[in-house]
C-alpha cells in the first residue's frame, strides 16, 4: 500500500486499465481498416464468437463498462491522479524504448546463439501506414491484459496455493507462486506468437524459430516484471512502444 501511494497509485489494476485505456481505442479503430486482428484479442473474446458482427459492439460496450468500473474504483480510493496516469503512460513509453536494447543485452549474457536474430525474424523494413502502426500498438494491451494480467495471476494464484497446500510457509508460497507465474506466462506469451497454436483462431503465427522464441521469452519476462513493478499501464505502453518500434523496422 505505500509502494502504491508513493507512485500515485498507478500500480492497481483499475488506474493500470485507465492508463492504457488509449491503447484499446487505438485497437478498436484501426482493427476493420487493416483488416486483421490480435491473437489475444480474438481468444478473450471467443465466448461471443457464436454472435457474429455483434462481436464488435459488445467488446466495445465491454470496454465502455470496465472503464466506468475503473472509474469508480479510482474515485472510491481518494483523489484521483490523473496526472499519475500520465506519468504511468510516459514511463512505460521510455520503457518501450529501452526493451529492445535490453533484450539485446541479456541475450549476449546467454550465448552468441541468442543473439543471432535474423532481420526476417521481424520482418522486411516498410512503411507501415498510420492506422497499421496504431493496431499494433492497441494490439499490445490486449496482449498484456491476457498474458500479464490474467494468465500471470491464475497460475501465481495455483502455485502459490499448491505450495500452501503442501504445508509451506506464507513466504515461500509467494516467491514460489511469483516465479512459476512469471516463467509459464513468459513462456505462453512466446507460444502465442506461434501459427501452430494460434493458427485456429485465424490470427495466424510464425514458425518456430529458436532464436526468436527466445526473444519473445526474454521479452516476457521483462514485461512481467515491469508490470508487478509499476503496474498493468506501464507494461501495456512499454509493449506498445516495442511493437511500434518493431512495425517501424527497428
Amino acid at each position: 500500500e505505500e509502494l502504491e501511494q508513493e507512485q500515485g497509485g498507478t500500480r492497481g489494476l483499475a488506474a493500470g486499465f485507465l492508463a492504457a485505456l488509449p491503447l484499446f481505442v487505438f485497437y478498436e479503430c484501426t482493427w476493420r481498416e487493416v483488416g486483421l486482428s490480435n491473437a489475444a484479442e480474438l481468444l478473450l473474446t471467443l465466448p461471443l464468437s457464436p454472435l457474429g458482427d455483434w462481436v464488435a459492439p459488445l467488446r466495445i460496450l465491454g470496454l465502455v463498462l470496465a472503464t466506468v468500473a475503473a472509474l469508480v474504483v479510482v474515485l472510491r480510493a481518494g483523489e484521483p491522479d490523473f496526472r499519475g496516469l500520465v506519468r504511468c503512460a510516459l514511463f512505460g513509453a521510455a520503457s518501450g524504448v529501452l526493451l529492445g536494447p535490453l533484450l539485446i543485452l541479456l541475450g549476449h549474457f546467454l550465448g552468441p546463439d541468442a543473439t543471432d536474430l535474423a532481420p526476417a525474424a521481424v520482418g522486411p523494413v516498410v512503411q507501415p501506414g498510420a492506422a497499421l502502426v496504431l493496431f499494433h500498438a492497441g494490439s499490445a494491451a490486449w496482449e498484456e491484459l491476457l498474458f500479464r494480467v490474467l494468465v500471470y495471476g491464475l497460475v501465481y494464484l495455483l502455485a502459490r496455493r499448491t505450495v500452501l497446500f503442501f504445508g509451506g510457509a506464507e513466504r515461500p508460497a509467494d516467491w514460489v507462486g511469483e516465479v512459476v507465474a512469471l516463467v509459464l506466462s513468459s513462456l505462453g506469451f512466446a507460444a502465442f506468437h506461434l501459427e501452430v497454436f494460434t493458427g485456429w483462431l485465424g490470427a495466424g503465427g510464425g514458425e518456430f524459430q529458436a532464436g526468436i522464441f527466445l526473444w519473445q521469452t526474454l521479452a516476457g519476462v521483462v514485461l512481467g516484471l515491469l508490470m508487478r513493478w509499476r503496474g498493468f499501464g506501464v507494461a501495456a505502453w512499454a509493449h506498445a512502444v516495442f511493437n511500434l518500434g518493431l512495425a517501424l523496422g527497428a
